[in-house]
């Protein structure tokens, strides 16, 4: 079999062409089928367990932990190869010594560096492999051995973090003199942005602190010429933004931590006025130039540039309100059999109790069930309940993002709120014109039942009847913008009679009335409501970015007159029965 394996090397050391190290583990993993079933080959499993693990790096570092750099190809429940378990002392001394052996540096960066790697699981150490590793990393990029260049890469990154580690300091500047050189050879206009990479990895890294001032001077003045480089080739329709990105933010980087706040502004106005120019003089999907200017903003104000992130903000609206209008709406309709529609009305009415509490009840979601269905969508559309969703604002502003249902329950909700509910109140609503048309809702009872509990103030009647006649007669308009003050007045009496408090002090010494939004996350509410489901609800329909948010829109004069229909009104009304429910003491409202 040993034969067999140096075949296997031989070849890939004297290979035309590069290769990786994948390649080699495939072409070894052949010889399997030749052992016998009974037999185990020391060499082969040596020699597969060192190629086909894999290495962690980049973003997988943060889910692996970094107590090891290599782990296993394939993992399952109760197995997973190559297998740590057969992990020996053996093993460890065969790589250390094919480490000397073989000529070709792929050969000795892997070789080193398992074993580098597998030591501490054996209680083992030897800082002499490191040298071998970093040496052959220095050696493959020297002459260019890698297929991909993210390898090289994740090479580079590697040996930086063992040269610190096992304070090589001389291999470290020769490492970073490579690394320099490298990218440099390889910024073409077929490379993507690699010239940025000697910033990542040397003055981003730990050993920023060990690299000669000359090659940080030039780093930085790397990364100065491909701004002015890109900031010009970023005004032809063809090229890429990211150019004028990566330099501007990695300058302002460095230059922030270096105390140099006037190159900290030059950069980044170079940054923003290169992409409102490009907005300007373009004509691009406001989808793309809005998702500019929300980067943009938020990079300036990171660094306190205030007034730039005033000029980026501007740009932002006018690129949100362009993207707006290049939005196709979705319209759909649902079929409800009139017999359907009949029964349900029916059994409304013939139910016990008082009409209004039951109107209270029938408006309110059936949480339990909405969670249920929340967690069938998912299994039926998985990837789709994965996707963030973003909600945009008539304007083209972003309001808000629902996660995935997983992890983002009340916005799993919202989302499926804004489906089902307008279907729910389309049949509240035919069930309250049934009530007016027998007489069971008039102005006098609905007046009366509101002001049942003293939450809706008596000296304010008048306005509440007025809203109460305006939604009975169906202007909309009316009832909305007379009753919202009313029952925001409701909500903090609500929480005043709770022993709560409705007053905070301002910024200025001044007590201020806390906003509704605020009032409606105060936790003595749980103390009044059968569940926080029912306080959710209201904010959905109330104050939430992600809802309805029917109080702000309306108080902001963010809402069109046909946007204010019946379900708007019916929603608003709902939460007025479900105050007016409760039975709170008995108090005398000056």
């Amino acid at each position: 079999m040993k034969a067999h394996i140096d075949e296997i090397i031989h070849k890939f050391e004297t290979f035309k062409k590069n290769f990786t190290e994948d390649e080699l583990a495939e072409e070894l993993i052949k010889l399997i089928p030749n052992l016998n079933p009974t037999q185990s080959d020391f060499e082969l499993e040596a020699e597969i367990f060192a190629f086909r693990v894999r290495p962690i790096t980049g973003k997988q570092l943060s889910r692996y932990g970094s107590e090891h750099y290599y782990t296993p190809f394939s993992e399952y429940e109760n197995s997973q190869f190559p297998s740590i378990i057969d992990l020996n002392e053996k093993w460890i001394s065969y790589w250390i010594k094919r480490s000397e052996d073989v000529t070709h540096p792929i050969f000795k960066y892997r070789y080193s560096d398992i074993a580098w790697d597998m030591m501490p699981r054996l209680k083992m150490k030897d800082n002499r492999v490191t040298k071998t590793t970093i040496r052959a990393a220095i050696d493959i990029a020297k002459s260019d051995l890698d297929v991909y260049l993210h390898t090289t890469y994740a090479r580079f990154e590697r040996s930086i973090q063992l040269a610190i580690l096992t304070k090589e300091d001389d291999l470290l500047q020769e490492l970073c003199s490579t690394i320099i050189e490298f990218y440099k050879s390889k910024d073409t206009e077929k490379t993507y942005y690699v010239w940025k990479n000697p910033y990542d990895l040397l003055l981003e890294s730990s050993c920023k602190s060990k690299i000669s001032i000359d090659s940080i001077i030039e780093i930085i003045n790397n990364l100065e010429n491909n701004l002015a480089k890109y900031r010009n080739l970023f005004q032809e329709y063809s090229s890429e933004p990211e150019g004028v990105k990566f330099a501007a933010t990695r300058l302002a980087e460095f230059y922030n931590k270096a105390a140099t706040s006037s190159d900290v502004t030059r950069v980044l106005k170079v940054y923003a006025d290169a992409y409102i120019e490009k907005i300007k003089n373009h004509d691009i999907k406001g989808i793309i130039t809005t998702a500019w200017m929300q980067e943009i903003h938020k990079t300036l104000q990171q660094y306190n540039l205030n007034d730039l992130a005033a000029e980026a903000i501007k740009m932002y609206s006018e690129c949100a309100k362009k993207m707006s209008m290049e939005l196709h709406p979705l319209t759909s309709s649902i079929h409800i059999p009139n017999g359907e529609i009949e029964c349900i009305i029916k059994n409304f009415i013939e139910a016990p109790g008082d009409v209004f509490t039951n109107l209270a009840i029938q408006g309110l979601p059936n949480f339990e069930q909405d969670r249920k269905d929340i967690k069938g969508l998912v299994a039926q559309f998985p990837l789709q309940n994965l996707v963030t969703k973003k909600l945009i604002a008539r304007d083209g502003r972003e309001q808000g993002s629902i996660g995935s249902a997983e992890n983002d329950e009340g916005g799993a909700l919202k989302s499926y709120w804004s489906i089902t509910q307008p279907v729910k109140y389309f049949l509240y609503r035919q069930i309250i014109e049934a009530c007016i048309s027998r007489n069971l809702i008039n102005k006098e009872n609905f007046s009366e039942y509101i002001h049942s509990n003293h939450l809706f103030s008596e000296n304010k009647k008048l306005l509440t009847e007025r809203a109460i006649k305006s939604y009975l007669e169906n202007d909309w308009i009316s009832a909305l913008h007379l009753f919202l003050p009313q029952l925001e007045s409701a909500i903090r009496l609500l929480i005043k009679f709770s022993d709560g408090y409705i007053i905070k002090k301002s910024r200025s010494g001044a007590f201020h009335l806390r906003i509704l939004d605020d009032l409606l996350r105060d936790p003595i509410l749980l103390n009044i409501f059968k569940s926080e489901d029912e306080i959710f609800y209201m904010r959905y329909i109330l104050t939430d970015q992600l809802g309805l948010n029917v109080r702000n829109r309306l108080f902001h004069g963010d809402i069109l007159p046909n946007e204010i229909n019946p379900y708007l009104t019916d929603c608003v009304f709902h939460i007025g029965l479900l105050l007016a429910s409760l039975h709170a003491k008995e108090k005398t409202i000056v």
